[in-house]
């Protein structure tokens, strides 16, 4: 009986232990095991407790008090517009290219009797203007024309083809300033400027070096034709151009167009407004 007693007696002390330890074992597994989620979480709240707990050191050594919870600022990124390449605006899109056609009158004041009535002619001329849609704006040009002259004695003058006796190219650089009026149909530009014209003269073709000239030679008298094309200041003049441009569509505009070139010769005796340019026609720009 003893024996079954201590038997019984032991069972029962197990079974009190076993049960005891089946209670409390879930929540010691709790404790130990953690999972993904919440170690991520449990991460994250850690990191933010010590972002707010942390207290930055001044330079001196000595500690700086709690910054607010308030989060820095990120600035904007600015979206490049259509006409930026590399985070710029390219130059090219702040530019008007126009071009003319404008019959040119070449003022001749010497005597019909020794050269050709004042000639017209039709200059190549291309240019820009900087910047678009501006009020006041630069607006260089360059200019390509040609004619027959002839020396009269005194000066270079223009002469008819069965006369000539060389055949002058002028190129004409333009740098004006320009001062735009915007319109609904359009706009109104007012130039005025500098021009520089270089001028060269040749041989005409079909004419012989020791033809008869004036100075003796045909030759001599291209010397004496390109000597006069820079003297007096004749390379210099001052432009002014007016012109109205209606809008054709979102890029191209044109319209008439009128102006003058009068050298500064003409403050030099006995020159007038011999060489002057006198132009109407039709300017594009888009």
């Amino acid at each position: 009986m003893t024996g079954d007693f201590d038997l019984k007696r032991n069972l029962l002390i197990f079974f009190v232990i076993f049960f005891t330890a089946s209670l409390s074992f879930p929540q010691a597994l709790s404790d130990v095991y953690v999972s993904p989620s919440q170690k991520e979480d449990d991460s994250l709240t850690s990191d933010e407790t010590e972002e707010e707990t942390e207290i930055p050191a001044a330079s001196d050594g000595e500690a700086l008090p709690p910054e607010d919870d308030a989060q820095p600022e990120i600035p904007e990124s600015e979206e490049p517009s259509a006409g930026e390449a590399d985070g710029q605006e390219r130059f090219t899109d702040r530019l008007d290219f126009i071009s003319y056609f404008t019959p040119s009158l070449y003022l001749n004041t010497a005597s019909r009797q020794t050269s050709a009535p004042s000639p017209v002619y039709f200059p190549l001329r291309i240019g820009v203007n900087f910047p678009e849609k501006s009020a006041v704006s630069f607006q260089p040009s360059l200019s390509l024309s040609w004619t027959y002259y002839l020396w009269d004695g005194s000066a270079a003058v223009p002469a008819e083809i069965e006369n000539r006796t060389a055949f002058g190219l002028c190129i004409c650089v333009s740098l004006p300033a320009a001062f735009t009026f915007y319109y609904p149909s359009g706009r109104l530009q007012i130039t005025a400027g500098l021009d520089f014209s270089a001028r060269i003269g040749i041989l005409a073709s079909g004419v012989s070096e020791s033809d008869t000239g004036l100075s003796g030679t045909a030759a001599g008298d291209v010397g004496l034709i390109n000597s006069w094309f820079w003297q007096d200041l004749r390379f210099l003049g001052i432009s002014a151009e007016i012109s109205y441009l209606f809008n054709a569509s979102d890029v191209i505009r044109l319209g008439p167009a009128a102006g003058a070139s009068v050298p500064l010769s003409v403050f030099f005796p006995g020159n007038g407004l011999q060489g002057a340019v006198f132009y109407a026609g039709i300017k594009f720009s888009l």
